[in-house]
């Protein structure tokens, strides 16, 4: 054992003296030669700039919920009722449907609501256009005291950008002519699809 281990240390002692003497070669090269390491630290500059340019910058992010939304009122029904005789019977219906992922029903007294997640690769309106057949195809629904489904896709907005508008010397109606105008003039730019108003007053 003895010999094993004094065998193995001089390679160790030897190894590290080896990096060590490398570390300062390169130091000792870079001190005596100030144009390559100005020329070595332009290039790393050059390099992070290249790739700044390119990186993607997105405001919106790319894991948008891909869910459609089936809601069901029935008045006057239980919270077990709607279980069984809504959100269940909609879950076995589009469990199967190609690309749904996941199902997820809420029973709630008066309302069920069964959300259907797609995988993002789906095409949307095949997977909603699929949701509403398998629905329809449900036999006796919906039951005789609820109303007919209501079936979307789950919107998703992000706001981009909020601006305040004040004024210390206009009154609330001149205020709020001014942030209308605001909008209707932020609507006509393209790329932007809603514009709403917050701390408005209903006109009478």
């Amino acid at each position: 054992m003895n010999a094993e281990h004094s065998a193995t240390e001089p390679a160790a002692t030897g190894g590290a003296a080896g990096m060590a003497g490398i570390k300062a070669g390169l130091i000792s090269y870079f001190a005596g030669n100030p144009v390559a390491a100005n020329l070595l630290m332009a290039g790393v500059a050059v390099i992070g700039l290249l790739a700044g340019a390119t990186l993607v910058v997105r405001d919106v992010p790319l894991n948008v919920p891909t869910i459609v939304e089936v809601a069901v009122e029935s008045p006057g029904s239980s919270a077990r009722e709607v279980e069984e005789d809504i959100v269940r019977r909609v879950e076995e219906a589009v469990i199967g449907i190609s690309g749904v992922e996941r199902v997820l029903g809420t029973a709630a007294a008066d309302r069920g609501t069964i959300l259907v997640e797609y995988s993002p690769l789906s095409d949307g309106d095949a997977v909603l256009h699929d949701v509403e057949n398998a629905v329809d195809g449900i036999d006796s629904f919906p039951p005789p005291n609820a109303k007919e489904p209501e079936i979307e896709p789950v919107r998703f907005e992000v706001t981009a950008l909020t601006v305040a508008v004040s004024a210390a010397h206009l009154g609330q109606e001149s205020l709020q002519r001014t942030a209308e105008h605001i909008r209707d003039e932020l609507l006509r730019l393209p790329g932007i699809s809603d514009v709403s108003l917050r701390g408005a007053r209903d006109r009478e």
